[in-house]
């Protein structure tokens, strides 16, 4: 297993703090990856040349399908946060394409709660609320980052006024 997926899956560390903890500096996946983290949900000082370096990477690829669905969802994160519908659509169709056979229930979970901005935004509600409880689902209760998982399902249902469910 990735060390920073080893990391990531095993304590609630910051995205950013494991793979700068991780990354190969000369592994040009890895290095715009950092570059992601450090972008993700900033929208001041937003530099639009992400996107190029972005789409490198995703044709670049990872050996480790862990690590490019996490990328991924950090990348529909970032869109998502520069009102990039399309292209957040875009990256959930490469997302949907990938064998989820080799992926670690996390970041499957951590990539449907990604995919909900955009259904936010489409204002589809109660698919997203779905989504997100099979996100919730997904996850082993014992495991670090299940609270943040639960919070984000938590946050969508209170922000429905339906926190009681």
């Amino acid at each position: 297993m990735h060390p920073i997926i080893k990391e990531y899956i095993n304590s609630n560390t910051r995205l950013e703090e494991v793979i700068e903890k991780y990354y190969r500096k000369d592994d040009f996946f890895e290095s715009i990856f950092l570059e992601l983290a450090k972008t993700s949900g900033h929208k001041i000082d937003f530099d639009p040349s992400i996107y190029a370096k972005m789409d490198q990477a995703i044709v670049k690829g990872h050996p480790d399908q862990n690590i490019y669905l996490l990328f991924i969802q950090a990348a529909i994160v970032v869109t998502n946060s520069q009102r990039q519908i399309e292209k957040a659509k875009s990256l959930q169709s490469i997302a949907a394409s990938l064998s989820h056979e080799k992926i670690h229930p996390l970041f499957r979970a951590l990539n449907m709660q990604a995919s909900t901005i955009v259904l936010f935004y489409e204002e589809n509600m109660i698919e997203a609320l779905r989504v997100m409880k099979a996100a919730v689902n997904l996850v082993e209760h014992q495991l670090p980052r299940y609270q943040s998982i639960l919070g984000n399902y938590a946050t969508m249902l209170a922000g429905e006024g339906k926190l009681n469910d």
